[in-house]
């Protein structure tokens, strides 16, 4: 029984740990500070797959977020830990906007300037 559970989980398993490994090439890195989070500024090509790494220096827990239309999830990351989270950028040029912020409290907002792609 054992043995039939393992080789039906196997391909979810797969898929999953594929689903979090995929992104980007480049790194980005975004710093979670005491008072804000740092740049204010990111720039991306059109249709970029990226990384952003995200380091909490701040003294609490500090969220990232999609606003305004941009396609990324929320994500928690806890003081002094890092995180790596997918991004894609849409085929379209324009600005993008990231929230990062305390939750329940101050946030930053974060312009993601998609430019043509090459």
């Amino acid at each position: 029984m054992r043995r039939g559970i393992l080789l039906t989980a196997a391909p979810l398993l797969a898929a999953i740990a594929l689903a979090c490994t995929t992104g980007g090439g480049r790194e980005i890195a975004i710093t979670a500070e005491a008072t804000a989070c740092t740049p204010a500024t990111l720039e991306v090509r059109a249709g970029e797959k990226v990384t952003f790494v995200m380091l909490n220096k701040a003294g609490g827990d500090r969220e990232l977020e999609g606003i305004e239309g941009t396609k990324l999830e929320e994500v928690l990351v806890p003081d002094g830990r890092t995180r790596k989270i997918n991004y894609t950028a849409p085929k379209e040029t324009g600005t993008q906007k990231l929230k990062c912020y305390i939750p329940g409290g101050p946030s930053t907002i974060i312009e993601v300037r998609v430019s043509a792609a090459q």
